[in-house]
């Protein structure tokens, strides 16, 4: 049985509105993402542990309605954020931290950075 879920929120880097589709077929989670409306789905290959959570999160509100949803998906699920989680974390610090780093460049005032940068003598 294959499960679907779609939602959007606003993406984490632009801030502009992004569709994300979470696809589960053969106990393989499959993630898409798309920019515009109607556009075609792109695979998403590094979905976020925020992401992870929001399928789980749908996954338990369908199976309280009885929406093709079994316990088993549901677990498995578990089991599987439960064993990525400490390398997302990880992850989403390093990615973090580079932001910062950036950030941190580019607040550096130009005189600054010119007096560090040794004058090149002409020949």
């Amino acid at each position: 049985m294959s499960i679907e879920i779609q939602w959007n929120e606003p993406h984490p880097e632009t801030g502009e509105k992004w569709y994300i589709e979470a696809r589960h077929f053969a106990k393989v989670w499959t993630f898409y993402v798309r920019y515009k409306r109607r556009s075609e789905w792109e695979l998403y290959r590094n979905p976020s542990l925020a992401m992870w959570e929001n399928v789980l999160s749908t996954l338990r509100r369908k199976y309280t309605r009885r929406d093709s949803v079994e316990i088993e998906d549901i677990k498995h699920l578990e089991k599987h954020i439960k064993s990525i989680r400490p390398a997302l974390l990880a992850w989403e610090e390093k990615k973090r931290a580079k932001k910062e780093a950036q950030e941190q460049v580019d607040e550096t005032p130009k005189d600054e950075i010119d007096s560090k940068v040794p004058e090149i003598a002409s020949q």
